[in-house]
């Protein structure tokens, strides 16, 4: 999803939700060029391939999710939809993450990401819960939290030359 658009998009959710009323494993042969695993039991993939499949996975993530970048919720209802929407791109996200295991080369740097995103992922939760129970200062609280991951995402995906999974 295009940096530009997320972070508008959260706020338009947290500001229109205000103004609407809410106030009141692995293993395999390394010779063979197989994953092998780690001391964490966690699949090793050659860089330059994990680096490739992750980034074209997280742009296909980026196409099914297009339509948060354009969302205009006009309601309440619309809000919290768009919120819970969110929420599921985070989980995929973390999903898509935890499924990759990790390149040969920068293993913290990419367990680093996959923290970023458990962040993240905690932030969409509380900011859909709060989106429900109405709760604008909550809403205000996990929109900031989501920004400030944000922030932290996205240079760890560009280090590791996954850009598509940035964009936050």
């Amino acid at each position: 999803m295009s940096r530009a658009l997320v972070v508008p998009v959260l706020v338009l959710v947290a500001v229109l939700l205000l103004v609407a009323g809410v106030a009141a494993c692995g293993g395999g042969d390394e010779e063979l060029g197989q994953p092998v695993a780690d001391e964490d039991r966690v699949e090793v993939h050659d860089r330059d391939d994990w680096t490739s499949d992750l980034d074209r996975r997280c742009a296909e993530l980026n196409e099914e999710y297009a339509d948060l970048a354009v969302a205009d919720p006009q309601d309440r209802a619309g809000a919290v939809a768009h919120a819970e929407r969110v929420e599921e791109l985070s989980g995929e996200m973390v999903a898509l993450l935890d499924s990759a295991g990790v390149p040969d080369r920068d293993r913290e740097a990419a367990r680093r990401l996959v923290r970023h995103f458990d962040d993240l992922d905690a932030a969409a939760a509380d900011l859909a819960e709060a989106a429900r129970a109405g709760d604008a200062e909550a809403v205000t609280s996990a929109v900031e939290r989501l920004e400030d991951v944000g922030s932290a995402i996205n240079p760890a995906a560009d280090g590791l030359d996954v850009p598509a999974c940035g964009g936050f």
